[in-house]
């Protein structure tokens, strides 16, 4: 009796060994994507990746750069029918209500770069940045300077300062920000 006992403790601890194993598989992959790869897009990547989509960028550009909302918003891609919303935080950092982008041209358009692999779009003062690339912490993209002035990045960079470089369009810039 005592070994069957033995047995199924044994068993039952190796079964716990594996959920925890194959659970811990899970969420590290969980993170991978086709755009987040472990090496980040190059410069001419990402200038190609512009240059394909270049009217998109110019639109959603437009939008944001113009758009009556806080300079600190975020457009996220939902799962629900690729329902495209901006979140809106004010200077306080305080959160409101979620609002959908009010042009149907630049909504298509900014479902079309989400199609294409990109993570979101920001606007942050006189920066628009749109995330291309990301990997445990490491991003990738293109920004736009609204003012035309050599980007700073976002707020949080204060610590971890971007790489910028031009690229061949005026204003546009390549970015790249690793914290670690």
């Amino acid at each position: 009796m005592k070994l069957i006992l033995k047995i199924f403790f044994a068993m039952g601890l190796l079964f716990l060994v594996g959920v925890v194993f194959f659970t811990t598989i899970v969420v590290l992959f969980s993170q991978l994507d086709e755009s987040s790869a472990s090496i980040p897009p190059s410069i001419e990547q990402i200038e190609e990746i512009f240059q394909d989509n270049r009217e998109d960028f110019k639109l959603v550009m437009e939008y944001f750069s113009q758009s009556e909302l806080s300079s600190s918003t975020t457009a996220r891609h939902l799962q629900r029918g690729i329902i495209i919303i901006i979140r809106v935080y004010t200077h306080a950092g305080e959160d409101t209500p979620h609002v959908r982008v009010s042009d149907r041209e630049t909504e298509r358009a900014i479902r079309r770069l989400f199609r294409g692999g990109m993570d979101g779009v920001t606007r942050n003062g006189n920066e628009i940045t749109f995330q291309l690339w990301r990997w445990l912490g490491q991003t990738s993209g293109v920004i736009y300077s609204i003012n035309g002035e050599t980007p700073n990045g976002h707020p949080i960079w204060t610590r971890t300062p971007a790489e910028f470089v031009p690229l061949e369009e005026l204003g546009w810039y390549f970015y790249f920000r690793d914290p670690n």
